[in-house]
């Protein structure tokens, strides 16, 4: 009753009722905050994507800087570019940026002591990070007592600072060891086609995700080093192993879906196209890089995947279908990536086949700047099979000899095979075969130096100059053979005629588009050239960009412009009836306004054309090479009456050479069956004598038992 009256008194003080230790106190043990749990899901990706992107960013920039610096610059004081000259315009794909090499060259030539200090800090800071998720709770390094002014107000404070530092470098060590010792093959030409080697890769990649699991796993060995015995659980040690493999295993199949392999080789064999350019680097070092880039966030999501506290509350949540989103994002990019990289690709694009590389004589050296390109008989065959060039001559372009006439000299008369410098038929057919894979191909591919010295052969062989320099630009433009055109591309600008023709591939030489003038001899060098062709304003405009003291600009100013008219004519008999469609081509022997060096050049012009010592085993005495003909300044073919006119002619002195028809077939260097009437002499052509006309050149071509028909004198083939 008492307790009745106790329990109805307002007055009286109760005690609350004991809580439910079972149901408030103790939480089930899966319960847990939803939205926390997301976000800090979502900071683990983002981070450990970042750290593990950053490590094949790194690594992959490092690669391309040691692997590609030897392809762009030459091992000498300085930065000298491969194939670069520089007192000549540079083809617009070898202008580098100072910048950008300066800062591979730095990457490239830093010593081991300073590479390893950055190294490891980021693998340690890898590592911990790994540990950390591994086990949340574990911090290697954490803010003590934090203050309020700022993020990092307050003492910073390490857990077991000398056994995590002995744990990273025992684990690194034995990462790197494992990385260095598994044998590999060793990468040749040949490599590019094999396949990764797997079996050999999957263990590489195994063995690194023992390390990392074993020394980084809670309750594993690197967790017992740490904070003792207390910690180990030996029933997860067969779990870890598992995952471990199983990490190594996705990883490796994910960097054969998303990285390249084989770099090194892979520039050796880019370097059968020519110099080693922008148009090459760009691709190479942007998609490489985001190619390592994709495959070392791979591997950080695969490991998020794997690790237990993080996949056993994350499966069905928001970080699960981020996760998965990601692998397949980066995936899908690397895979996009990785197609520049397609061995198929690039075999089909730029005819990289086996048994091409092979005919590669003089492999790729630095310090050989036309090495590393097939030429040479082997690379001949291989473009023949390819182009289905035939070698020799042939009917449609056989044989045939050219005389050089010399006024009260004897004319000398020398053979002109019909057949290019590597012994290739130089027929119409091949001509057009040739052109059409340099079209197809853009002009780059691996046979493309074959296929370019093959047209310009064919060209100089018909005595056209202007297509052959023509061809010369196209190349520096699109697939730069340097090294090997640029003593031709400075020596027929100033030998040719002054036709609109070469004007305007004198234009192409100066567009800032396709080269670049660097300095004041390459800005010199073109104006020289445009004075040389009578164009007084183009010539100062390129002088002012060369800064020329102001007494050489008033020279120039005051200077007549160089006389650019001149006209030869004449006409061709053979042995009484005229010679129709025979080609004229006209020799310089002086001209004025060439640079020292071309008029050095030039006064060996004529030994090259009736040299008596052999050119090569397929070009003997007073066999002059194709290459031999590129210094004449013009042609023109004769008409029924055997007429023939050339104009353009710029001031200097020049020789008449005539090509024969292949059926009259005469000694070299005299023939005593050879008579010449009104033999030219060689002439001048200025402002004081503007035309020549040589009038009727007689031939008179005898030779013993055989009677020679005129009516089956047939023009040379073109």
């Amino acid at each position: 009753m008492q307790n009745d009256m106790d329990s109805n008194n307002p007055d009286v003080l109760s005690l609350p009722d004991e809580p439910n230790n079972s149901e408030e106190i103790c939480p089930a043990p899966n319960q847990e905050k939803p939205e926390k749990n997301r976000t800090l899901h979502t900071q683990h990706i983002f981070i450990t994507c970042i750290l593990f992107g950053l490590v094949g960013f790194l690594n992959a920039w490092h690669t391309i800087a040691s692997d590609c610096i030897v392809h762009i610059i030459q091992p000498a004081q300085g930065i000298v570019f491969q194939g670069v000259e520089d007192r000549t315009p540079t083809p617009h794909l070898l202008a580098w940026s100072l910048s950008e090499i300066g800062r591979l060259i730095a990457l490239n030539g830093l010593k081991l002591p300073v590479i390893l200090v950055p190294e490891i800090l980021l693998y340690s800071l890898l590592w911990m990070w790994i540990a950390h998720l591994f086990n949340p709770d574990y911090l290697p390094i954490r803010l003590k007592n934090p203050g309020t002014k700022g993020l990092f107000d307050g003492a910073f404070e390490t857990d077991q600072p000398l056994r995590t530092s002995l744990l990273i470098l025992f684990s690194g060590a034995l990462v790197f060891a494992i990385w260095q010792l598994t044998p590999l093959p060793k990468y040749n030409y040949a490599a590019l086609y094999l396949p990764r080697p797997g079996m050999i890769w999957m263990i590489r990649y195994m063995l690194i995700g023992l390390v990392i699991w074993f020394s980084a796993a809670s309750g594993g060995i690197g967790d017992t080093f740490l904070h003792g015995p207390a910690v180990f659980r030996g029933k997860s040690l067969i779990p870890t192993c598992g995952k471990g493999l199983l990490w190594g295993a996705a990883v490796y199949l994910s960097t054969v879906i998303v990285e390249p392999t084989h770099i090194q080789t892979l520039l050796m064999h880019l370097q059968t196209l020519g110099t080693f350019n922008i148009s090459l680097f760009l691709p190479i070092e942007h998609l490489y890089i985001l190619c390592s880039f994709c495959a070392w966030i791979s591997a950080g999501i695969l490991l998020c995947f794997l690790i237990p506290n993080l996949s056993k509350a994350s499966i069905s949540n928001f970080s699960f279908k981020l996760l998965s989103v990601l692998e397949v994002t980066v995936i899908v990019v690397g895979c996009i990536s990785l197609q520049w990289f397609s061995v198929t690709r690039l075999v089909k694009r730029y005819d990289l086949e086996p048994s091409i590389m092979e005919t590669v004589a003089d492999p790729y050296s630095p310090l050989k700047p036309t090495s590393g390109v097939p030429d040479g008989p082997m690379a001949a065959a291989a473009f023949s099979k390819l182009v289905h060039v035939p070698f020799g001559t042939s009917s449609q372009y056989p044989d045939t000899n050219v005389l050089v006439f010399r006024g009260h000299k004897p004319t000398v008369s020398v053979l002109k095979h019909g057949y290019t410098l590597d012994g290739l038929s130089a027929n119409r057919v091949a001509m057009q075969r040739t052109l059409a894979f340099l079209k197809a191909r853009r002009y780059v591919s691996s046979l493309s130096w074959m296929a370019l010295k093959h047209m310009f052969d064919c060209y100089t062989l018909r005595f056209n100059t202007t297509k052959a320099l023509h061809l010369l630009l196209l190349d520096m433009k699109y697939g730069p053979h340097p090294s090997q055109c640029d003593l031709a591309t400075q020596t027929i600008p100033f030998t040719c005629a002054a036709t609109p023709q070469n004007r305007e591939l004198l234009n192409d030489y100066g567009n800032p588009n396709w080269f670049t003038h660097k300095n004041r001899f390459a800005c010199r060098l073109i104006g020289d050239m445009y004075r040389r062709m009578g164009e007084a304003s183009q010539s100062l405009k390129w002088y002012r960009k060369a800064d020329m003291p102001p007494s050489f600009m008033q020279k120039m100013k005051n200077e007549k412009p160089m006389f650019n008219q001149g006209e030869v004519t004449g006409r061709i008999v053979i042995n009484g009836k005229p010679a129709s469609g025979m080609r004229i081509g006209i020799m310089p022997w002086r001209m004025n306004g060439l640079t020292p060096y071309v008029s050095l050049l030039l006064q060996n012009s004529i030994g090259e054309i009736y040299s008596p010592r052999a050119f090569s085993p397929l070009f003997g005495q007073f066999c002059p090479s194709p290459y031999a003909f590129r210094w004449l300044s013009a042609s023109a073919t004769t008409d029924s009456e055997g007429r023939f006119t050339v104009s353009d002619l710029t001031e200097g002195q020049y020789r008449l050479m005539l090509a024969l028809p292949s059926t009259l077939q005469l000694k070299s260097p005299f023939d005593p069956g050879l008579s010449v009437s009104n033999s030219p002499t060689p002439f001048v052509v200025n402002y004081q004598a503007p035309r020549k006309d040589l009038g009727t050149v007689y031939i008179n071509i005898s030779v013993p038992h055989k009677k020679i028909r005129i009516s089956k004198i047939h023009p040379e083939p073109q």
